[in-house]
């Protein structure tokens, strides 16, 4: 085979990683249920301490979502399967956000019919997903900030999510 043969013939095995094939394209799944199975069980392990003064919880909770967005944009900025990377940290951010709204609920008269753990998750998903049902709502003036914070967040975040997917899908259409 001469030398400007083997220059126009691709290599015979993808690169792994390469535009989803390979190895790596079949263990996403995988890593998907790992990381949502890893982010519940921190979400549940996490103690909430119920005597922390309220603006305690608030700064926790601010910052939580700071580190959050911090860590996207760092995530973002690498290249590497940003929509893989985003899918993760959506999971990391529902649950930081869930817990503020738990730890927020744990002040008399913020939330109506948040009381567990699960029903913050629960909200949260839902406000996410702007479906609103009315079952849990804020009634107090830190539970409804908080919420406008996390709606703000979540537009932001869908907007990254938003943008890394269809330049995926560009970047395939192209080559």
């Amino acid at each position: 085979m001469s030398s400007e043969q083997s220059e126009t013939q691709p290599p015979s095995h993808p690169r792994r990683g390469s535009h989803g094939r390979g190895l790596t394209s079949s263990i996403r799944p995988v890593r998907a249920v790992i990381g949502l199975l890893a982010v519940t069980a921190t979400y549940y392990a996490i103690p909430l301490d119920p005597d922390r003064d309220l603006v305690g919880r608030i700064i926790a909770s601010l910052l939580g979502l700071a580190v959050v967005g911090a860590v996207i944009i760092r995530h973002l900025r690498r290249g590497d399967d940003p929509v893989g990377r985003l899918f993760l940290l959506l999971m990391v951010a529902v649950a930081v956000i869930a817990l503020s709204f738990h730890a927020v609920s744990m002040i008399p008269g913020q939330f109506e019919g948040l009381e567990t753990r699960t029903d913050a998750l629960y909200f949260t998903v839902v406000t996410l997903a702007t479906i609103g049902y009315g079952d849990i709502h804020p009634v107090g003036q830190t539970a409804r900030a908080l919420v406008v914070v996390a709606m703000g967040f979540h537009v932001v975040f869908l907007t990254f999510l938003v943008s890394a997917i269809s330049r995926r899908i560009g970047e395939r259409l192209q080559g």
